[in-house]
């Protein structure tokens, strides 16, 4: 379920440490995939019904189950902003000195009077404060008490700090300041830690250079003679010339200790190779710290601001929000509606193997559209549930209505049977489907009337309409080897005993009148 101020990461790791990949290997799965394919929203049971006679048209029904289990819970990210201008009275102040506020209200404010990262926060809680200077007015005699109490400094400023909105509860994510001062002392810290981080990364990627560097060198030195070799910052020899190198030898060799600089072996194609990884491996590091110093000059530079603003304090609030009545939800299909009412689990219709449905749409939202695309897919996924497979259906290569309605029927099989807890299994393994369902699209009509597959009007002997045709159709032909066992099969579960005395009973459980409808 997307929303505009949404924030998804459900990021996650298919690869496992020491797992070796190739190219295009999957690696990570985005916030809206899943292995590596699109996966958005999320697959509940869905029944198009009426709902005690109610049938208004865009109107969703969700079970509580839904709510309680998070289905749809998402995080909203909202975006508060305080600004610091130079007005005619003074110039505003960010601060922890706020006037008539209680100490107990500033415990998550800093020493800048800014909200720390990771605190809990509600409606009315001051995320920055701020006071601005305000003219000189006839005190109030709580004013002048105030004034008293607190000094001038009540009296000539008025708190004017940003609090979050009222509805609002969440967890502060982030806090960006920006300025146009290049010595403000609000974004010393700020500045300390950006430094901190850049030199971090710095180092990180120098190192990954070097240990590189060493892995190359070390190939190339096995059994080569030394030439010259120094320790690093002397004239002292760190190996003697003619010491020949050895696997074992440069497993201990650490090359940090090493002037690197005047290293040479013997061997001239070996020198000129070991000189070019080295040269290769300096100027790489020279171009990291090129470009980190570059960064740490740009954390100085003042920040453009919009006209009259000389401060900026941006906050992160994540709010989680779960589903209510009220909120929009929307398929893939352009069918979308608002949520009219959240029903109890044990309210909701069931199956009739019991299992409760988990949202209930307006079946005349369909035909008044002509969005039929949503009803396939609900079969197909049901389908796909059943029988333990997913189904892929890009743009114009999609499943058929022949092929969505053979699968529908092999599903039905399978799903009886568990739901009834029959005896005798259906032939239902993933494997002999597919190759049902590739076979039986080839096959010809062979239903009475030679229709179209619906009953209407006449077709060619030779037409082919696949699986999406009555079963009881296909049971009489005379198909090849490899598939007559695979319709005996069917055959044999739809007409074995225990279906025909299940069907009886359910015949006479019905009520007269039911049963004189039908």
């Amino acid at each position: 379920m997307a929303h505009q101020s949404g924030y998804s990461d459900q990021s996650t790791a298919p690869v496992q440490v020491g797992e070796e990949l190739g190219e295009d290997d999957l690696i990570a799965d985005g916030p809206s995939t899943d292995s590596g394919e699109l996966a958005l929203g999320r697959n509940v049971l869905v029944a198009f019904m009426p709902w005690y006679g109610s049938n208004f048209e865009d109107a969703i029904l969700i079970s509580e189950k839904l709510v309680k289990d998070d289905v749809f819970t998402s995080i909203h990210i909202q975006e508060l902003e305080l600004h610091v201008r130079d007005t005619k009275r003074g110039m505003e102040e960010i601060t922890r000195e706020i006037p008539n506020v209680a100490e107990e209200n500033l415990t998550d404010l800093d020493e800048r009077g800014i909200i720390r990262e990771g605190a809990r926060v509600q409606a009315g809680d001051i995320l920055a404060g701020k006071i601005t200077p305000k003219g000189e007015t006839e005190l109030s005699p709580e004013e002048k008490l105030l004034t008293a109490i607190f000094g001038e400094k009540a009296k000539d400023v008025k708190d004017s700090s940003l609090r979050v909105p009222p509805g609002m509860t969440g967890t502060i994510i982030d806090v960006k300041i920006f300025s146009r001062r290049i010595d403000d002392p609000l974004l010393e810290e700020d500045h300390g830690l950006k430094i901190g981080d850049l030199r971090d990364r710095e180092r990180y990627e120098i190192k990954r250079i070097q240990q590189a560097r060493d892995e190359e060198v070390r190939e190339i030195l096995v059994r080569q003679t030394v030439s010259l070799m120094l320790k690093r910052g002397t004239v002292d020899p760190f190996m003697e010339e003619g010491a020949k190198f050895t696997k074992e030898v440069l497993e201990q060799i650490n090359f940090q200790q090493v002037d690197l600089r005047t290293f040479k072996v013997q061997n001239k194609s070996a020198s000129e190779r070991l000189r070019s990884v080295l040269d290769e491996a300096e100027s790489r590091i020279a171009q990291i710290k090129e470009s980190t110093e570059e960064q740490i000059d740009k954390v100085f530079q003042p920040d453009e601001l919009p006209p009259g603003v000389v401060q900026l304090v941006k906050v992160y609030v994540a709010e989680k929000r779960k589903i209510s009545v009220g909120d929009k939800m929307a398929g893939r299909h352009g069918n979308k509606g608002i949520i009219a009412r959240i029903a109890p689990e044990e309210d909701m219709p069931f199956l009739p193997d019991g299992t409760p449905v988990e949202i209930v749409l307006n079946p005349l939202g369909v035909p008044s559209r002509m969005n039929v695309g949503q009803i396939l897919e609900t079969h197909l996924g049901w389908a796909g549930k059943v029988l333990g497979f997913e189904a892929k259906t890009p743009v114009f290569q999609g499943a058929t209505e022949n092929e969505v309605g053979g699968l529908l029927k092999l599903a039905g099989l399978k799903w009886v049977q568990e739901a009834y807890d029959l005896k005798a299994s259906p032939p239902a393994g993933l494997s002999e489907i597919e190759t049902l369902v590739a076979a039986t699209g080839q096959l010809p009509v062979a239903m009475a009337g030679r229709g179209d597959g619906n009953g209407n009007g006449s077709a060619p002997d030779d037409e082919v309409h696949g699986i999406g045709q009555s079963l009881d159709a296909y049971l009489s032909l005379d198909t090849s080897k490899k598939h007559k066992r695979f319709f005996d099969q069917l055959e044999h579960f739809l007409w074995k005993p225990e279906m025909n005395s299940l069907r009886v009973r359910e015949r006479n459980s019905q009520p007269s009148s039911r049963r004189s409808r039908n």
